[in-house]
C-alpha cells in the first residue's frame, strides 16, 4: 500500500498560484494526508489560501509565508513534495536544495509545468505557450528541460511529456 500513514508530512513550494495551492489541498484530502505545509510566497495568495482553509475546515494544513528557497523545515521532515506549475521555483538550485533537504529518505517528489517543445511542432506551440506562461514565468531560463536542477540533486527522474511536449510531470525517488 502506498498510501501515506498518520504521520505522513507533505511539502507543497510554490508562488502564490491559485491552482497550486488547490492541487496542494486536494492532495491532502484525497491522499489522507495528516500534515500538510503549503509553502507561499505572495502575501495576497497566502490571504486567499487561509481563507480557502478556514473555509473548509482543513485543520492539517499549515500555510507558511515564505520564499521556497529559504522556507524553514526541519532535514527529513517532509514525505513527498509537490512542485505544480512552479518554474522559476524549479530553476533556484536553491529552492531544490531545501526541498531535497526537508524531503525524508525514499521521500518522492512530483514536479509538473509548461516547457518549451521541439521540432516542426515547438515552432507551431512554443510561442502560446510562452505567451499564456508569462504571467506565471519570470524567466524562461531552463524552459526546455525545467526538471534540470532537481535531476542534478536527485539523480534520474521519470519524466513523461503532455500536450504535445509543451508539459511535463518529472517524478523522482530521493535515495
Amino acid at each position: 500500500d502506498q498510501r501515506p500513514g498518520p504521520d505522513d508530512h507533505h511539502e507543497h513550494p510554490g508562488h502564490g498560484d491559485s491552482a497550486a495551492g488547490m492541487m496542494a489541498m486536494m492532495m491532502s484530502m484525497c491522499l489522507g494526508v495528516v500534515l500538510l505545509f503549503a509553502v507561499i510566497a505572495s502575501p495576497d495568495m497566502l490571504a486567499r489560501a487561509r481563507q480557502l482553509v478556514a473555509h473548509h475546515g482543513w485543520t492539517n494544513i499549515h500555510l507558511v509565508e515564505a520564499n521556497a528557497d529559504g522556507v524553514a523545515l526541519d532535514a527529513g521532515a517532509v514525505d513527498a513534495v509537490l512542485c505544480f506549475c512552479t518554474h522559476d521555483i524549479m530553476q533556484s538550485g536553491a529552492a531544490i536544495e531545501t526541498a531535497a533537504a526537508a524531503l525524508r529518505q525514499g521521500g518522492r517528489i512530483v514536479a509538473a509545468g509548461a516547457k518549451r517543445t521541439t521540432g516542426l511542432r515547438g515552432l507551431v506551440l512554443n510561442p502560446v505557450t510562452v505567451t499564456c506562461s508569462r504571467t506565471a514565468i519570470s524567466n524562461f531560463d531552463g524552459f526546455d528541460r525545467p526538471w534540470a536542477h532537481l535531476e542534478r540533486r536527485l539523480g534520474p527522474l521519470e519524466v513523461e511529456e503532455r500536450l504535445w511536449g509543451t508539459a511535463c510531470i518529472a517524478r523522482g525517488i530521493k535515495t
